[in-house]
């Protein structure tokens, strides 16, 4: 029996995310195609036959400039979406004024589908990466502002009237009441809109050919290369694995001691 006066400390110990046990279905499903598929398919070449097709486009030059692509506008389109849903979000929830006044917009826009929004992105904008990161960030953006609007809002109000009675500039109140608060919400929503960011990633390249490696399955599956198709969404698949699993990290590392001060042992 433990003294009463010792408490349990919570284990530390992490299991790996996304956690790898969890691969072995597609491993096995993967492993039954290759041993009963026909590589004269047309339609469902096994997977060995996937590595030669990305071969070849990769002899080619093709694979490498759209992976640098895709994880280029990717990665700049998250981190501007992050920056602007948790500017938006602190907004609508510290201002009942702003709250009631773009509340309706904001549900409009954050339903408004994607796809239908590049056609008209291309009209405006042509098939630039501009127009890209404009679709993709008021896509990915509403996770992080909903999840930021309302951790604004649970913010007990007692805080920031301590902060105005101290003498605290209107920036000082934000950086050391604010966002001592929010910052985990801010980074659930990231987590949310990562996977979100890179499907409208692929979807803008595939609608508007604006290369990358949407638009390369889309030219595979044009020239009927099953194959090559079924490579480049495997490519994806890992893309969306390793991006999930670094964000997840980085997360972990920047919330290890959050809020500031905090060093993780229990009050006696």
């Amino acid at each position: 029996m433990r003294p009463s006066g010792l408490r349990r400390r919570p284990s530390t110990a992490r299991p790996l995310f996304p956690p790898l046990v969890g691969l072995l279905p597609l491993a096995v499903l993967l492993l039954a195609w290759q041993m009963l598929g026909d590589r004269g398919s047309a339609d469902f070449p096994p997977p060995t036959s996937w590595i030669e097709a990305i071969e070849a486009v990769r002899q080619r030059g093709l694979l490498v400039p759209a992976l640098q692509r895709t994880l280029l506008v990717f990665a700049a389109a998250l981190a501007i979406a992050t920056v602007i849903g948790a500017a938006i979000g602190t907004l609508l929830g510290a201002s009942t004024v702003a709250r009631k006044a773009f509340g309706p917009l904001t549900e409009l826009l954050r339903n408004f589908p994607p796809p239908a929004a590049v056609p008209v992105a291309v009209l405006l904008l042509g098939n630039t990466t501009t127009m890209s990161l404009i679709v993709i960030v008021a896509t990915a953006l509403w996770p992080i502002v909903l999840n930021t609007q309302e951790a604004v809002r649970v913010i007990p109000r007692v805080r920031i009237d301590a902060g105005r009675a101290l003498g605290l500039s209107r920036g000082r109140q934000i950086s050391s009441m604010i966002v001592p608060g929010v910052l985990p919400a801010v980074m659930i929503g990231v987590r949310v809109a990562t996977p979100i960011c890179l499907i409208v990633v692929l979807l803008a390249e595939m609608l508007a050919s604006t290369g990358g490696i949407g638009h390369l399955i889309l030219e595979r599956q044009r020239l009927y290369d099953s194959a090559g198709v079924f490579a480049c969404l495997a490519i994806v698949g890992v893309l969306g694995l390793l991006t999930s699993t670094l964000v997840g990290g980085f997360e972990r590392v920047l919330l290890r001691n959050w809020p500031p001060g905090h060093n993780g042992r229990e009050s006696p």
